[in-house]
């Protein structure tokens, strides 16, 4: 595991990767920062702050998510099945999901060509209600498009693809 903090004068960044081999006790590790993170994403601040503080659990403010290349891995010919389904990313989408379902009290980034203006903004002192609203919408868009490439995936290497109907995502 990887992690750095970087300092934007008042805005403390914590940054996590974790990618472990298998057999190693990483995922232990991985399991209990994931279900930190879904468990403080959607807290707004002020709430609850002493029973938290008392546990050594934050209030997330900022979530940068890139979930495992699962449509890159499994479009390669020479993917094995183990190793799409290794990696497929859970904890990303659902901390995606609390911090969009939250989002007038955390800043949710899913697309590295929006660094530049969460950075910004954060720099000027605040994201816009605005902003955090159309990350939102990002967020469940891409984390909508993650669990079709999944599906369309286990659907076409089912023993028998057409039992499964091929689900129909609209654009509203």
């Amino acid at each position: 595991m990887q992690s750095k903090a970087l300092d934007l004068g008042r805005v403390g960044i914590w940054s996590t990767s974790m990618r472990f081999a298998p057999g190693d006790e990483g995922p232990k590790s991985a399991r209990l920062i994931e279900e930190l993170g879904y468990r403080t994403a959607w807290i707004p601040g002020g709430i609850d702050d002493a029973v938290l503080g008392s546990h050594g659990i934050a209030v997330i403010d900022l979530l940068v998510v890139n979930l495992y290349p699962f449509e890159a891995t499994a479009a390669r010919t020479d993917c094995t099945h183990a190793e799409a389904i290794e990696n497929i990313d859970v904890g990303g989408p659902a901390m995606l999901r609390a911090a969009a379902k939250n989002h007038a009290h955390t800043i949710v980034v899913v697309d590295h060509a929006d660094y530049d203006a969460v950075l910004a903004a954060l720099r000027e002192g605040e994201v816009s209600a605005a902003m955090r609203r159309e990350l939102a919408i990002k967020a469940f868009s891409h984390t909508a498009r993650y669990d079709a490439a999944i599906s369309h995936y286990l659907r076409s290497h089912n023993g028998a693809p057409d039992e499964w109907p091929n689900p129909l995502l609209r654009s509203w």
